[in-house]
């Protein structure tokens, strides 16, 4: 309970906001981020859906503009737990430019069934300029092995304010999933 009050009032203190699925953007908030620099948001959210086969939107964090720099990165990290059965249920990992968007760029999923937690991350690059980003695509929850996948290119103005958004779908209604933990990593060289 400290931990959470410190990094509260460490937010407020840096100009940081949260939304209404208690994301804490800590040490930079809207801030443009400097060169050399590196900025997180770390949460856990505990937040559920349940009820209906809609994609719904678990969090958003907002990323300061610059933050990542033409040749920076985005790490993001999230942990969840569903009900174990055979339905499918998906978590995806959205990147743009609107808040909250189910529309926001489709950068990295998991799907599963028979499954009770999983853990999974995704590497965005800026590929040398600030509006064009490169992402190793469709390998599951490792993005540290080699892939005969293609790269998924985006193009959002990371001079900007961009969004990470979470999204989770169920494919039968009655199933639940919950985001437990996630934190969004900026590294401006």
């Amino acid at each position: 309970m400290r931990r959470l009050l410190a990094l509260a009032l460490a937010a407020l203190l840096v100009g940081g906001q949260a939304s209404t699925n208690s994301n804490m953007n800590v040490g930079g908030g809207g801030a443009t981020i400097a060169a050399g620099s590196y900025w997180y948001s770390q949460t856990y959210p505990n937040f559920t859906i349940t009820g209906d086969t809609a994609e719904h939107v678990f969090t958003d964090v907002p990323v300061p503009p610059g933050a990542i720099g033409p040749t920076g990165i985005l790490r993001i990290t999230l942990a969840w737990t569903a009900n174990s059965n055979a339905n499918a249920k998906t978590v995806r990992v959205r990147f743009g430019s609107v808040a909250g968007s189910g529309a926001n760029a489709n950068i990295g999923q998991q799907n599963a069934a028979n499954n009770t937690v999983g853990q999974m991350q995704v590497i965005l690059r800026n590929a040398g300029a600030t509006g064009s980003q490169a992402i190793l695509a469709g390998v599951g929850t490792n993005p540290y092995i080699a892939s005969a996948n293609t790269l998924m290119l985006t193009s959002v103005d990371t001079t900007q304010i961009s969004h990470v958004t979470i999204t989770g779908t169920l494919a039968v209604g009655t199933d639940t999933m919950t985001l437990l933990g996630l934190t969004v990593e900026a590294l401006h060289p």
